[in-house]
């Protein structure tokens, strides 16, 4: 900002008014235009306002006219003709010979008032009259006193045609709390006699670009948060974060506790309570973690508001949120808390918030992370679980998994019952989040000592839960043997556990063995046996019509299975498991495709993949609505679907998700036989069948071999189709297959006898 329009010219208004909070640069400014003044050959008198001296009379003339008095009173002479005046002598004990005036030792009365008053402005006329501009630099007049105001009201009015100009410098929120500066500054304005400038906290580019002036290598959207745009905080705390320093300076903390110290009562009591729940805060809960009565809470919020600390923030569960408006600041007010205090601010708030009803544990994160501060493991371990099966009900998978890893964290120091109760359930959560290949090994031992461990202390539920965690770890890896295992082993366990883990335990096994289609009639009889036992003990569990469902399809029994999956789906979709909507979703698309519906099984693939795009990370669901969805269109035998269909299937192929990707092969590779395209059929069942083996899915590798064999007949080479045929009856079980396996296979001796081919090895298994 350039000040030479205050200098050169005389201006509109005879007194500038720099208004912004602390920090913002009102200062750095007000040197600025003393620079230009004395660089014009003006003179400047300084004088700054302190809230210490907002009893000391006179104390900001003092101090602006201290330079003057310090000179020789010849100095005066030499200047203007004339001596410092007798009626200001009394105002520095400092000189020599000084005159005693009334004002000495009693309160000054009107007349010596006015005496004094009148010998301030014949003074600044006295400096100003041989044409040098005269400035007088008010610091902080925030806290100017009555009689500093009025001085400052008179020397205005009186100077106004003289070269003597003013400046001035206050914190806006403090200086409506002085009401005679107030009035004064009301006054001016309305006799148009002040410039107001209000200096703008810095927006997010300007805190970027001032941060790169200190240091490119530190971020400065993060010192924007933590300053809140402020230029003198970006500024310490660019150069803290530069140093990697964790500490800001002395110079900016002390700033910070003196502004904190001017706080009133409520407000500071109230401060460390919400300081510790964090940047954002809802009063209502800062209320019962401090048990502070309302009245006092609005008090307080009010002060903390009016001296810009926060302000009013986002909606937390339906109410005002406030945030911070410096993080800093924040942290300055946490950190005056000692150590032992802090801990018990964490606990105590961790303990309040553990107590209040809130829909779907939305707390549970905030009461894991103040338990956790707080020192109490059993509470940080429990409420970091609930945390992390929340983020898996919205399929924040990233975020569940780090949570179910705090949680264990906390496991180790906890008794060891409470300890292998909570251990398990953080696992089961970790393992459906997601996890690498290459960390399966250690988690499947680990998941091994636990199931010993509780069998030991006779945790039947938990021993249930455990190897539920394992079946998903043999089911990602497309184990399917690993599942039909443990899947029975849950069973045995499941049925020594309470009714709801028992009912639980049937409808998840029984689930598992529909999934990998090999047990279909005990898939069945678990299904149909955790029917009724849930029902007595009040549970509606969606594996129990999802696997259902999933018999019924492998029947091919497609309207009893149309209607099983859609319950299942309306059950996810009440219960906001996305995961199993997903499931549901896609069992109802590839239901349809085999009943011959296409065309409703591309509207399954849209809601499949709007679900999916609600899931964060990156998850095999999408791909799968895009790869059912492109099989559909292909089918129907849209122009533009092969390509689609081939992009699918390369995404398939690039997260190994080998069952999808032998399921969309072969549908297409027996489009493909339809259409006459016999040497893309068969490269595609030869893909399918090598996909369909590494996941051992006897259906698909059925459906696939009947494919090859069909394409290779096609095309002549009998020989080959022959031999194939028999390797298919001596490797295939029919009786795991599904009936659109099993119809394939069934149909292939028919086809030898279209091309004249009748061996008696030909009759179908």
């Amino acid at each position: 900002m350039r000040n030479s329009y205050f200098i050169q010219q005389r201006p509109i208004s005879e007194i500038l008014l720099l208004v912004g909070e602390s920090g913002i640069g009102k200062t750095r400014l007000l040197e600025e235009l003393a620079a230009e003044v004395k660089a014009s050959n003006g003179r400047v008198l300084w004088g700054r306002g302190f809230e210490a001296e907002m009893l000391r009379p006179y104390g900001v003339w003092i101090d602006a006219l201290r330079a003057i008095a310090k000179r020789r009173p010849c100095r005066f002479a030499r200047d203007s003709g004339s001596q410092l005046p007798a009626e200001l002598s009394s105002l520095f004990p400092e000189m020599e010979g000084r005159r005693e005036t009334p004002g000495d030792s009693e309160a000054p009365t009107l007349s010596v008032r006015s005496e004094l008053f009148d010998a301030v402005v014949n003074l600044l006329s006295q400096l100003s009259s041989n044409g040098k501009r005269t400035v007088i630099i008010l610091d902080d007049i925030q806290w100017l006193e009555e009689a500093s105001t009025a001085l400052l009201h008179y020397a205005i009015r009186l100077l106004g045609h003289s070269s003597v100009r003013f400046a001035c410098a206050a914190r806006q929120r403090e200086l409506s709390d002085n009401l005679p500066v107030c009035k004064l500054v009301q006054a001016l304005r309305r006799e148009q006699r002040v410039q107001t400038i209000t200096l703008p906290l810095l927006n997010q580019a300007q805190v970027v670009q001032l941060t790169r002036s200190i240091n490119t290598d530190v971020d400065g959207n993060r010192v924007f948060v933590d300053s809140g745009g402020n230029p003198l905080f970006a500024l310490e705390v660019a150069r803290a974060l530069a140093n990697h320093d964790t500490a800001y300076s002395d110079n900016l903390e002390a700033l910070i506790q003196d502004r904190l110290r001017q706080l009133d009562e409520p407000a500071r009591e109230l401060l460390p309570w919400a300081a510790a729940l964090g940047r954002s805060f809802s009063p209502t809960i800062v209320a019962r973690v401090a048990d502070y009565p309302l009245s006092k809470l609005l008090l307080a919020v009010e002060e903390l508001e009016r001296q810009g600390i926060i302000h009013p923030g986002t909606l937390l569960n339906n109410e005002t949120g406030y945030d911070f408006a410096h993080d800093v600041v924040r942290k300055v007010a946490y950190h005056q808390l000692s150590e032992p205090r802090r801990k018990l601010v964490h606990l105590q708030i961790a303990q309040a918030l553990n107590r209040l009803s809130v829909p779907d544990n939305a707390l549970a994160s905030d009461v894991a992370h103040h338990a956790s501060l707080g020192g109490l493991d059993s509470l940080a371990a429990s409420a970091f679980q609930a945390a992390a099966e929340r983020c898996l009900r919205q399929f924040a998978y990233s975020e569940a998994s780090e949570l179910a890893q705090r949680g264990i964290q906390h496991c180790q120091n906890l008794e060891k019952t409470l300890r292998v109760r909570l251990h398990i359930g953080l696992l089961k959560v970790y393992v459906l989040a997601g996890v690498t290949r290459n960390q399966i090994p250690q988690l499947e031992n680990n998941l091994h000592q636990l199931i010993a461990e509780a069998s030991a202390l006779g945790l039947k539920d938990e021993e249930a839960i455990a190897l539920e965690a394992l079946i998903v770890l043999n089911y990602e890896r497309g184990n399917l043997m690993g599942v039909r295992e443990h899947s029975l082993q849950a069973v045995e366990r499941g049925r020594l556990a309470s009714p709801a883990t028992t009912a639980r335990m049937l409808a998840h096994s029984g689930w598992c063995l529909a999934e990998t289609e090999r047990e279909m009639p005990r898939a069945e009889a678990l299904l149909l046996e955790a029917q009724p036992l849930a029902a007595r003990v009040g549970l509606e569990i969606i594996d129990i019509p999802c696997g259902l469902g999933c018999v019924r399809r492998h029947a091919s029994d497609f309207p009893a299975a149309r209607s099983l999956l859609e319950q299942a789906w309306r059950m996810a979709q009440a219960e906001q498991d996305r995961w199993r909507e997903c499931a549901c979703l896609t069992y109802l698309a590839m239901t349809e495709l085999e009943a011959g519906n296409p065309t409703m099984a591309i509207a399954y693939c849209q809601e499949l993949a709007a679900v999916a795009t609600k899931i964060s990370g990156e998850g095999s669901e999408g791909p799968f609505a895009v790869a059912l969805s492109s099989l559909a269109h292909y089918v129907i035998g849209e122009i533009s679907a092969e390509e689609a269909l081939e992009q699918a299937l390369s995404t398939l192929r690039r997260i190994d998700a080998n069952r999808m990707l032998a399921y969309t092969l072969t549908f297409a590779a027996g489009s493909d036989l339809e259409r006459g395209r016999i040497e893309l059929a068969i490269a595609r069942a030869q893909e399918a069948l090598h996909a369909a083996q590494i996941v051992d899915h006897p259906s698909e590798i059925a459906l696939a071999w009947a494919a090859l064999i069909r394409g290779k007949l096609t095309l002549g080479e009998h020989k080959r189709a022959a031999e194939l045929f028999q390797s298919l009856q001596h490797q295939i079980d029919p009786r795991v297959l599904s009936v659109r396996a099993r119809t394939a296979i069934d149909r292939l001796p028919q086809y030898f006898r279209t091309y004249a081919l009748k061996p008696s090895n030909l009759d179908p298994p």
